[in-house]
């Protein structure tokens, strides 16, 4: 079959693509044996198993002595080249000419010697052991999650997709080649949910004009979302979120602040937050977030025209889809940044964090965890717990209640002994 550019592997997680070329170069100079897959390499490197998180740490006392297991010794001294993907800042000058530096991802040749390359690949061996380790860890546990959900319990899965870019049935050059796109922003995700007949799932799709992906958005999108959660299982007190971790997004301190004031407030008893490995959150969302899309570029190619918002949202709500839809209005997003503290101080450790609970009895406090730990559920976790365990949340204070305009109704703030009579 010839080769197509759409072929491509453009969703590479970069700890697996350094390694990866690393190794094959080692392989092209019959340095080590090929492995079926870098994952291989790491079972080699280990006494018992990949599911054990000593080995695959380095903290075995036999596995931190393991070297890479080198076929033949190298004798030349003469360099080879490989690759390897790095971030870069580059100077520039933006719209009005003035200078600034941006961050590049670029893929870059190395020079080296053989044993320069070896020393180098046992080096990044032990972080990607740790990165492999922890992919696998979070698939399982966030499965187990799904699998043990009890009727009290959801697990709710979001992931913002790509922007949606609108589009004519036919368009002008100017149209085509300039600005002149508005652009959607598209929060995707499912929740699962458990009843008599066992596990079921609802699958959602929020909209909004505005292009903010921040925390303050990220609530106002799920809250339309709890609200279907609260009608399909009223008797729900613990909700537990997953998304993938970006910084700016899901995994900072306002969004714990976020999940601490609202569960407070909606009256739950347990909440959580987990993040997927870095380059691995791929995942049901985004299967949501490729309907809409092929949804929506059908009815393009079909003669119609998609030039705004409610454009999208009608085009959707015509295919009759078994996806829930919700629009967000901006002043929604802005009614949720009153909520926010503009004085937080951020955890310790926020980039290795996978796992963040909170439980009603300990209201002020967040425990903060490397890996999610199903486990321990909502106390104290020995397993996981990063130093300092605890994150205290600052007072969390009332908020007026705030008008929607879309969802004809208010977001109901209360005391956290009162259970909301809805959540918008």
């Amino acid at each position: 079959m010839k080769p197509t550019i759409r072929g491509r592997d453009t969703y590479r997680c970069v700890k697996h693509a350094n390694m990866a070329f690393m190794t094959d170069k080692l392989h092209q100079l019959k340095i080590i044996t090929k492995a079926a897959s870098t994952d291989e390499l790491c079972a080699r490197m280990c006494c018992n198993n990949m599911s054990s998180k000593k080995c695959m740490y380095s903290d075995c006392a036999v596995c931190k002595n393991k070297q890479l297991p080198v076929v033949v010794s190298p004798e030349k001294m003469d360099e080879k080249m490989y690759s390897q993907w790095a971030n870069k800042t580059e100077a520039c000058l933006d719209k009005n000419q003035k200078p600034i530096t941006v961050r590049v991802v670029t893929k870059s040749k190395i020079s080296c010697t053989i044993r320069e390359l070896i020393q180098a690949t046992e080096n990044q061996l032990a972080v990607y052991m740790k990165h492999v380790y922890n992919v696998g860890h979070q698939y399982k546990q966030i499965r187990d999650m799904r699998t043990r959900l009890q009727q009290n319990e959801v697990l709710i899965v979001v992931d913002f997709s790509e922007n949606y870019a609108t589009k004519y049935s036919s368009e002008i050059q100017s149209v085509h080649f300039g600005a002149s796109r508005n652009q959607i922003t598209l929060h995707t995700g499912v929740m699962y949910y458990s009843t008599a007949s066992g596990i079921q799932c609802a699958s959602f799709c929020s909209l909004s004009s505005s292009l903010r992906h921040d925390p303050a958005a990220i609530w106002a999108h799920l809250m339309p979302v709890l609200k279907m959660m609260h009608e399909l299982c009223p008797s729900v007190d613990t909700v537990n979120f997953q998304s993938d971790g970006p910084t700016t997004q899901y995994r900072n301190k306002k969004n714990f602040f976020m999940l601490a004031y609202l569960s407070s407030k909606f009256g739950w008893v347990n909440s959580s937050l987990n993040f997927s490995e870095a380059g691995h959150g791929k995942g049901q969302a985004d299967g949501i977030s490729g309907v809409i899309k092929r949804t929506a570029d059908q009815a393009v190619a079909h003669g119609g025209d998609i030039s705004s918002l409610k454009d999208l949202t009608k085009v959707l709500t015509d295919q009759h889809l078994k996806i829930k839809m919700f629009e967000i209005d901006i002043e929604e997003i802005e009614a949720m940044d009153k909520c926010l503290l503009t004085n937080l101080k951020a955890p310790k450790n926020t980039m290795k964090l996978q796992h963040v609970t909170w439980k009603s009895n300990d209201a002020q406090s967040l425990e903060l965890r490397e890996l999610t730990c199903i486990d321990c559920g909502y106390d104290r976790c020995e397993h996981f717990a990063v130093k300092p365990a605890l994150w205290i949340v600052p007072e969390l204070v009332d908020v007026h209640e705030h008008t929607s305009s879309h969802h004809k109704g208010r977001i109901i703030v209360k005391q956290p002994t009162d259970r909301p009579q809805s959540y918008v």
